[in-house]
């Protein structure tokens, strides 16, 4: 199967080439690497060509900014591949990434792969490994368990940048915006598009799969998307994208995710800077406002004594 691996980049001209590097070094044989560089203000697209030579990379240049997600879009417009890797332009994978990925999705009931990730920065050229993040399972997970826990937030990823998905599925699922009445235009906030990748492609397949190894590595930097949020900005963008999922095809499950939608509202009370500023904000039929309070009541008093144990740990250490 043909991988194509997808770089949409934006300035990036200190990092572009170590990530490009990245996906050249893949153990395994069958792929392309799509470069769109979305009219960057630095260099990053005539380093981005200096790898032209090598018959396995394309490199694009858009002739004005046309947002994130419309890059994602081009990148994948122009790949021929069966399978798609998106590969932020600030991330890396490890050589035998697709190698390990790839054979999964021979098996046509498992919708996608994807591998555990680890967090890391630079700093003076060093790479510095930092933090790491397992998922808990490995191996085969029924989509139904996949998606739960997603909307919970334990233990699955958010972000494509560690997985590989089949062409038909991004197509289908990678949406350009997710429709709001608040005037948010998510196809420039880039936050929930990539969610819903995950979310809307396991409910239709039987299975998903989880390497729980080290092969993902994002870095974290103040140009990041993650990095730069503040205000609730991230968490509550996600919940929005959970809410219009869950609205559409999960709805057993709404008032699960409304006690976690309420606890974080309350979290960022003072700095809130989205819309999004009550339960009901999140759905577009009120009736899904309603919240499961025993559930929100449960992980307030865990969050409450997890402060008051880390406190007295700090006092004494």
């Amino acid at each position: 199967m043909k991988v194509s691996i997808l770089i949409p980049v934006f300035n990036r001209e200190d990092i572009i080439e170590e990530t490009i590097q990245s996906a050249l070094s893949q153990t395994y044989n069958d792929f392309e690497v799509i470069i769109v560089d979305n009219n960057s203000e630095d260099s990053t697209f005539k380093k981005a060509s200096l790898f032209s030579s090598d018959e396995r990379v394309q490199v694009f240049r858009n002739d004005q900014n046309i947002g994130p997600v419309n890059n994602w879009l081009e990148c994948l417009r122009v790949a021929s591949g069966d399978i798609i890797k998106i590969l932020w332009s600030d991330d890396l994978i490890s050589a035998d990434f697709l190698e390990k990925l790839v054979p999964i999705l021979k098996d046509t009931q498992i919708g996608f792969a994807y591998t555990a990730v680890r967090l890391f920065n630079a700093t003076e050229g060093v790479t510095l490994l930092k933090e790491k993040y397992y998922d808990r399972y490995s191996g085969r997970l029924s989509s139904h368990e996949f998606i739960q826990s997603s909307l919970r937030g334990d233990g699955t990823p958010v972000s494509p940048g560690c997985a590989i998905f089949r062409k038909k599925d991004v197509e289908k699922n990678l949406l350009k915006d997710i429709p709001n009445d608040y005037g948010v235009d998510f196809s420039q906030v880039a936050i929930g598009n990539d969610l819903l990748l995950f979310l809307l492609t396991a409910k239709d397949y039987k299975y998903v799969y989880c390497i729980n190894e080290e092969l993902s590595f994002f870095r974290e930097h103040a140009g990041s998307i993650s990095v730069s949020s503040s205000g609730g900005r991230l968490p509550l963008y996600y919940f929005y994208a959970k809410a219009f999922f869950v609205e559409k095809y999960y709805q057993s499950f709404y008032r699960e995710l409304n006690a976690y939608i309420l606890l974080s509202l309350i979290k960022f009370y003072r700095t809130n800077n989205t819309p999004f500023k009550k339960v009901k904000d999140f759905y577009n039929n009120p009736a899904f406002a309603k919240v499961n309070f025993w559930k929100f009541l449960k992980m307030l008093t865990y969050k409450i004594l997890f402060k008051i144990k880390k406190r007295y740990h700090d006092s004494f250490s």
